[in-house]
């Protein structure tokens, strides 16, 4: 699993997770969030602010757990986690002419 595949997983199950927890998911939605806390064994829900953590934990210890955690996020149909990763395949990646910078000024015209 690349950086970028467990980024995005992660931030799609935190959102839908988020979601969820403030009652604002579709059903579809709860039922995917409760199948994401059964699939990673948690008995008790994690507070909101510990699940970026707790997702990215889960899932580089157990990186099998990564095709079902995707499948469960797109099956949120109407929840922000399933438009975010809706059409992207965590699979594979591609990119041409990226450029990364750690550091952008704002440059000022005269």
């Amino acid at each position: 699993m690349t950086g970028i595949e467990l980024a995005t997983i992660t931030t799609a199950l935190t959102f839908l997770g988020c979601e969820a927890a403030k009652g604002a998911a579709s059903e579809v939605g709860k039922n995917a969030w409760e199948g994401v806390k059964k699939l990673f064994g948690w008995a008790q829900e994690p507070p909101p602010h510990e699940l970026p953590r707790r997702i990215a934990e889960k899932l580089e210890a157990e990186p099998q757990l990564l095709p079902k955690a995707h499948e469960l996020a797109r099956s949120a149909e109407h929840s922000v986690a399933a438009q975010m990763v809706g059409g992207i395949n965590i699979g594979q990646v591609n990119a041409e002419k990226v450029v990364v910078a750690e550091k952008i000024d704002k440059l000022e015209m005269n």
